[in-house]
């Protein structure tokens, strides 16, 4: 659904009982690249229909995935912080008032926004996180790429990443991987925009 409705390429399953898809070209987003192209096809993903999106992803409500990860993150993030820093993430327990909601990617790092060879958008791929959230979450892994100044909103969810990579290194059995996680966690904390 989504393919027949932008401009860039996206998976488009070649069968019903495996994901399979034709491979879509491009390279990964790097800064020199068209930045500005790039944001609007982040415009232009979260332009797809809200309710229709809804129906096709069936996911729970914001509200709720963030009570579900909140475990998650207790579970297998928090006994890698001190106290010092687990109190320091409280405020990811629950989401920022979502001024519009839209279909999101929600892991839409440059890995999987594909550049042409001159830096122009073609393509966004590995949609197995898209949700109906908020927008902002899509344009933080841009927006700290090419150097731009983090809101408060996108501060919180720059943090929140980390959360998740940690969580992922501690599933995965990737020990060795933590200590560097947590210490970009408290990096991100320090870039808390003041206000």
């Amino acid at each position: 659904m989504l393919a027949s409705r932008v401009s860039f390429r996206v998976p488009v399953p070649l069968h019903d009982d495996v994901f399979v898809y034709e491979k879509v070209p491009g390279r990964p987003f790097a800064p020199g690249d068209d930045v500005d192209a790039a944001f609007a096809v982040i415009d232009e993903l979260h332009a797809f229909p809200l309710e229709e999106a809804r129906a096709l992803i069936g996911r729970p409500p914001v509200a709720e995935e963030y009570a579900i990860e909140w475990v998650m993150f207790t579970d297998e993030v928090f006994p890698h912080l001190d106290a010092d820093l687990v109190d320091a993430v409280d405020f990811a327990r629950t989401p920022p008032v979502i001024e519009r909601e839209s279909l999101v990617h929600d892991d839409l790092g440059p890995e999987h926004l594909l550049v042409d060879d001159a830096g122009r958008p073609v393509g966004i791929i590995d949609f197995e996180d898209a949700t109906i959230g908020d927008p902002a979450v899509d344009v933080v892994p841009l927006t700290v790429l090419v150097g731009r100044p983090l809101t408060e909103r996108l501060w919180r969810y720059h943090v929140r990443g980390t959360l998740h990579a940690i969580a992922y290194f501690h599933r995965e059995g990737l020990e060795r991987e933590i200590p560097g996680a947590v210490e970009e966690l408290r990096q991100r904390l320090a870039l808390r925009p003041p206000g």
